[in-house]
């Protein structure tokens, strides 16, 4: 996945909703390479070093926050790198849900 892909809030939206809580952080390591950083409430994190078109990736914790990343990116990819309009959330005392396209398409329970 590109570096580029950080950039977009319409993906960065779908990762928090994926990860609640997630911090992005946006730096370069020891080697002066870009370098992006997920942070998760409990500490656990990964981070992927993007080096001449390859990405370099390592994680702490059980969350699978890389793997989360990478599906996301390729679904978002695949459905066109859609935007917050072709997106809805349904809100219940007991689940929040958001949806695509329509109520009925895909959708992801959120935490409540």
């Amino acid at each position: 996945m590109p570096v580029t892909a950080f950039d977009s809030y319409h993906f960065t939206f779908l990762l928090a909703s994926a990860l609640p809580g997630v911090v992005l952080q946006y730096g370069t390591d020891d080697e002066e390479r870009t370098m992006r950083r997920l942070v998760m409430p409990d500490g656990a994190w990964a981070e992927g070093i993007f080096v001449g078109g390859q990405t370099q990736f390592r994680e702490t914790g059980d969350h699978g926050i890389w793997d989360t990343v990478e599906g996301w990116w390729g679904w978002f990819v695949d459905h066109d790198m859609p935007t917050w309009d072709r997106f809805g959330l349904t809100v219940s005392d007991e689940k929040h849900r958001l949806w695509y396209e329509t109520p009925q398409g895909p959708s992801w329970r959120l935490p409540v």
